[in-house]
């Protein structure tokens, strides 16, 4: 086998490439499994904080089990925009959504959001109820 691999015009990706890698700025592979266990810990251990899930279990097997997780960010950040009056076509640059379904799919309106227009609808005047 050989203990090399070919030189590759592409950059190397450590999270799609397992081994002995270096990446750009000297750190290997290994180094980099521990920043990410130290992120991982630090994210279990704020979510838990916050009460962002629910404890299982009995003595020693009573874990902690999340119910939130990173990418429910995209989804309050796209929800805040659209509520604060950010136009769609602008909320799709920002949140980086290649089409606008993307964008309805992330940002979702509460349902305060939505009462408050309930009412908003007017009847429509034609000229000649208007004379009556």
């Amino acid at each position: 086998m050989f203990s090399k691999s070919l030189p590759s015009t592409r950059a190397k990706n450590i999270y799609i490439f397992s081994g002995e890698c270096i990446d750009i700025h000297g750190d290997s592979f290994a180094a980099h499994q521990k920043k990410i266990g130290k992120i991982k810990t630090a994210w279990n251990k704020a979510r838990e904080r916050a009460g962002l899930g629910e404890w299982v279990g009995e003595g020693d097997a009573r874990k902690f089990e999340p119910n939130f997780r990173w990418h429910d960010f995209r989804h309050t950040f796209a929800s805040w925009h659209a509520m604060s009056g950010t136009p769609l076509e602008v909320l799709q640059k920002l949140g980086g959504w290649s089409d606008m379904r993307m964008v309805m799919k992330y940002a979702h309106l509460s349902p305060s959001y939505i009462a408050q227009f309930t009412n908003n609808a007017k009847p429509f005047k034609t000229a000649e109820s208007a004379m009556a």
